[in-house]
């Protein structure tokens, strides 16, 4: 994932070689969610559900990019995305923070089409492929440049089985705005 990436990267020297884009809900984008609130601010003070706050700092600089924090709402941890939407469908929770596949379900959930977001993150950045400092240049270099090949022709079906859509070449520059807000 996008947050474990900026918690690990530093202190195991990881190198972007790639992104992965994922067949549905690929954590791109974020809400908050609420069936009584309008907005935002009328979430802040009140309770937020999310299955996502294990990482405030992710969160806070990231998601947020430094405009709300975690530590504006009273929390309501949660351990499942279901469980999370259904804390704000059922009234135990005033709002909720989600990600994309959580937002793209709510149709499907007992009392998910009565809620509405009320705030919405900026798109980040798709999944990264990395590769650890160990594995030799050459080798980082011949699997950046085959990527794009793994999901077309016979590995088509299998990137399909496991929900990646494509995969391509990337480097540090793709995700240098996400490294740097982490990094205030």
């Amino acid at each position: 994932s996008l947050g474990a990436f900026l918690a690990l990267r530093g202190r195991h020297k990881l190198e972007v070689v790639g992104q992965a884009e994922v067949a549905f809900g690929n954590g791109q984008e974020y809400h908050i969610i609420s069936k009584t609130q309008t907005d935002v601010a009328g979430c802040k003070g009140k309770t937020l559900a999310s299955d996502h706050a294990d990482d405030p700092r992710f969160i806070d600089k990231v998601v947020f990019n430094g405009q709300h924090k975690l530590s504006d709402f009273t929390l309501v941890a949660t351990t499942r995305p279901l469980q999370t939407v259904k804390k704000v469908a059922g009234g135990e929770a005033e709002c909720a923070l989600i990600d994309d596949a959580q937002f793209a379900e709510l149709g499907k959930i007992e009392g998910g089409a009565a809620l509405k977001s009320v705030w919405k993150s900026d798109k980040l950045p798709p999944m990264v492929v990395v590769a650890f400092p160990s594995a030799p240049a050459a080798e980082r270099s011949a699997f950046k440049t085959s990527l794009a090949k793994v999901c077309s022709g016979e590995g088509k079906a299998a990137c399909g089985e496991v929900g990646i859509k494509d995969l391509s070449a990337a480097g540090d520059a793709d995700y240098a705005a996400v490294i740097k807000s982490y990094g205030k």
